[in-house]
């Protein structure tokens, strides 16, 4: 401000006082700096830091805020600088004039704010443990970035993962993992990764059934049974294991491979069964009762010697039946001939009517008859006189010679 300054000087023995002078003088302000601008700590994203700077001389306060280019990357509040995004975070000091000193020239830093780490947390899978053909759901609260959190599984022959849904193929120890990638602001998060038990799948066999479901001595049917895993619930699937059949009534009916042949009149039980393996329980045993009826049988062969058909001749009979019962055998016609046990006897002359038959037994019906007429003749027929091998060489050569007298003889005529 205005400063008036003044001279004086007293008198003496020889001078009187000095007459007094003054003189006006200017003040200007003073000027000030601001120095030593500084942010503490490292400049990462999500962090904080605490400005500083060395005032100038004057009393009004210092100032701190960040440019307008670098508002997206930080924000300034008091002393506190807070960085929002990775790059540069231009932050400014200023000082305002006071009575005595003009205001500081505002100062900047330039500060490079880096990517900040990321963590993911709380993986874990629901429910915490499965079995072969069930799910699991993964779940995890993901880091900062942008980037969504991928599940992968280390153990595909144990089990896969699709999206956050784990898939248990085999009894074992799923190993899973979760990584997230970073963006402009945030790096990778490192790899988690937890371990999951899959146990062995229960299976129940389905479907038991013989095709056709009755039958007869003799015949057989078809058995047919699926093993299915857990299967109560909607998503169950084909264990893809073989069920294996048997009979527990031997004595009426027998299991070949997935065949059941009925062999006697009765209730045939046979039973399904699935052993399970390295991923499956064994199933619960199923059984099917079969209801086996009488067999139908037939005479599949009745044969007589013809050649013996005459009077007080006899000749064998022989027959077989489709059960292997024995055949029976019975005369038509007994004035012409007569059955005892399986020879006929031929009495008179005509036609002879023989009847085979089998009467069925507990498990098998009655055979349709089968009946075979026979000419019987009066006598014995007339055998043809025959030749051996030498002879007929003998008659042979002898003819030849008789040929060839004959020829001589019309030669020399």
């Amino acid at each position: 401000g205005p400063c008036t300054v003044f001279a004086e000087q007293a008198g003496d023995d020889n001078y009187l006082d000095a007459v007094k002078v003054t003189k006006d003088l200017g003040v200007a302000l003073a000027p000030q700096e601001i120095t030593n601008l500084a942010a503490s700590g490292v400049a990462v994203v999500d962090g904080t830091a605490t400005l500083s700077a060395t005032p100038g001389g004057g009393t009004a306060p210092l100032l701190f805020g960040r440019t307008a280019a670098t508002s997206a990357v930080c924000t300034v509040a008091g002393t506190t600088v807070s960085y929002l995004t990775a790059g540069t975070c231009t932050v400014t000091a200023d000082q305002a004039a006071d009575a005595n000193y003009s205001a500081a020239e505002q100062v900047t830093l330039d500060i490079t704010v880096a990517k900040a780490d990321q963590d993911i947390t709380n993986f874990i899978a629901t429910p915490a443990s499965g079995e072969v053909d069930q799910t699991s759901t993964l779940s995890s609260t993901p880091g900062k970035s942008t980037s969504p959190v991928v599940y992968a599984s280390t153990t595909e022959s144990i089990c896969t993962v699709s999206g956050a849904t784990v898939n248990f193929l085999a009894a074992g120890t799923c190993n899973v993992t979760a990584n997230q990638d970073g963006d402009a602001n945030y790096n990778d998060a490192p790899e988690l990764d937890i371990n999951i038990a899959s146990g062995k799948a229960d299976q129940a066999i389905s479907g038991f059934a013989a095709s056709p479901n009755t039958g007869k001595v003799g015949e057989s049917s078809t058995l047919s049974a699926v093993a299915d895993s857990t299967p109560t619930t909607p998503t169950a699937v084909p264990s893809g294991l073989p069920v294996e059949f048997d009979s527990s009534t031997p004595g009426i009916c027998t299991v070949d491979g997935n065949i059941v042949n009925y062999v006697a009149v009765g209730t045939c039980t046979v039973t399904a069964d699935q052993p399970g393996d390295a991923n499956y329980n064994p199933a619960p045993q199923v059984t099917l009762d079969i209801t086996v009826a009488k067999g139908d049988q037939n005479i599949t062969s009745f044969t007589v010697d013809p050649d013996n058909a005459y009077v007080d001749s006899t000749s064998d009979l022989s027959g077989t039946a489709s059960s292997g019962l024995a055949v029976q055998f019975s005369s038509d016609t007994p004035d012409i001939c007569v059955v005892s046990g399986s020879v006929v006897e031929y009495i008179l002359d005509g036609e002879c009517s023989l009847t085979a038959s089998q009467p069925g037994d507990a498990n098998w019906n009655a055979a349709p008859p089968v009946t075979i007429l026979i000419e019987v003749s009066l006598y014995a027929p007339t055998p043809v006189p025959t030749l051996s091998q030498w002879s007929q060489i003998l008659m042979l050569l002898l003819m030849l010679a008789i040929g060839g007298t004959v020829i001589r003889r019309r030669t020399t005529r």
